[in-house]
């Protein structure tokens, strides 16, 4: 068995992607968690590999999951804190800082696949998507999603763009505008509806958020971008923009269905919702405590009640 203190090094290492930021979750110095991943590597016969800035896994991966599998039970039970990962933006607001019992990870996540194999190989315990409508049907095979909250995801630019207050925009009006997007294919149905408009025009190679590369775009008065109700609240340089995306902005958080109605996953689950209530123009769906099913129902899916 791997001793605890290295699977964690290990498994908080390939999460957050560098030595400096797992230092901060597990409070070990950056030699004591390079050491602890290397042993924790050897003596499972894997290794690590670094690919645009993220750490895989090589090798035949059966002891390390079944490690996983014991020592996040553990953690369950009370013997270390569990590990709460957050998408970027309205999702790093609600979770940080981290609730009692839980470490946040970077917060900062917009890769979804990878967060969602991270929850799948129980590196983490739990997820709060930043966009629930774009994760792929399959996920309730085997998780259970608990959708807070919806809202209409809005088109914003920056207070001084040519179309700020303007009324009755058509998709021709923001054409001559570039528009802000990511090059990978993790958010399909968002991508496909904004590229209906002609939106989601001016990619970027981002696996995390960064301001600049993201909303902070919009400051050269003609990019735009897109913004929760949530977010837009504590974004003064941004403005909406009268153009309906037909698209929703949905929050979840993912767990694995073995988990769904252990104790520390519902404290969690009532804590973000507080939370969430206590935000401006935020208002939690009735059954936030039901998980959804894979029923297609417009923007996302049914509630299971």
């Amino acid at each position: 068995m791997v001793i605890p203190s290295r699977l964690e090094a290990f498994d908080v290492l390939l999460w957050v992607c560098n030595g400096q930021h797992a230092g901060q979750v597990t409070a070990l110095s950056q030699p004591t968690i390079s050491r602890a991943a290397h042993q924790t590597s050897e003596c499972l016969g894997i290794s690590l590999r670094k690919i645009r800035g993220e750490w895989h896994v090589n090798g035949d991966t059966l002891r390390l999951n079944e490690e996983r599998q014991l020592h996040q039970a553990a953690r369950l039970a009370g013997q270390g804190p569990t590990r709460l990962e957050a998408g970027a933006l309205s999702s790093h607001m609600l979770a940080d800082p981290a609730p009692r019992g839980w470490v946040l990870g970077r917060a900062d996540a917009i890769n979804q696949p990878r967060s969602l194999a991270l929850l799948r190989d129980r590196v983490i315990d739990a997820w709060l998507c930043t966009s629930a409508i774009d994760l792929p049907a399959e996920v309730h095979a085997n998780l259970s999603v608990f959708e807070l909250y919806r809202a209409p995801l809005r088109l914003v630019a920056s207070t001084d763009h040519p179309l700020t207050g303007e009324r009755g925009l058509n998709s021709s009006d923001l054409s001559p505008f570039p528009s802000v997007a990511l090059d990978g294919d993790w958010y399909p149905t968002s991508a496909a509806r904004l590229r209906e408009h002609g939106l989601w025009s001016s990619p970027r190679p981002l696996t995390h958020h960064r301001s600049q590369h993201w909303e902070g775009r919009t400051a050269d008065g003609h990019t735009l971008a897109y913004a929760s109700p949530l977010t837009l609240a504590r974004q003064p340089g941004l403005a909406p923009l009268d153009f309906d995306l037909g698209l929703d902005h949905v929050l979840a958080l993912v767990v694995l269905r073995d988990w769904a109605n252990h104790a520390r996953i519902q404290e969690l689950l009532e804590n973000l919702c507080l939370r969430l209530a206590g935000q401006p123009d935020a208002t939690l769906r009735p059954d936030w405590g039901v998980p959804m099913v894979a029923r297609p129902s417009g923007n996302g899916y049914e509630s299971a009640a």
